[in-house]
């Protein structure tokens, strides 16, 4: 189970639940994934901490696209605002380009 909860203890709130979590990158290394074409990240409000693991890696890593839903966006605070704009500062210092908007869905691809 992929999660951005990293806690490890009980939650006392109803709301949420506490699973163990893998980044992105253990998942693809203990299915030997090497490469890869695309992304679709739709992980309601998880996309922030998912991509930065991702980006952080060697760019052979890196997909030639990421479809992402920015679930932050729906949320109209400074923070999240900073959240997807330091996002995007990575994937573009990483070669992608942002190609197509819609809404809170983007398409960021390295080729045209």
């Amino acid at each position: 189970v992929i999660s951005n909860n990293r806690g490890s203890g009980q939650s006392h709130d109803d709301s949420y639940i506490v699973v163990r979590s893998k980044t992105f990158m253990q998942v693809l290394r203990e299915h030997g994934v090497d490469r890869f074409s695309l992304i679709k990240l739709d992980i309601e409000g998880a996309e922030v901490p998912v991509l930065i693991d991702i980006l952080s890696q060697d760019q052979k890593h890196h997909p030639e696209q990421f479809l992402i839903e920015f679930d932050v966006l729906s949320h109209n605070s400074l923070k999240t605002k900073h959240d997807y704009y330091r996002v995007d500062r990575l994937l573009r210092r990483s070669g992608f380009k942002l190609y197509f908007r819609e809404g809170r869905n983007f398409l960021y691809s390295r080729h045209g």
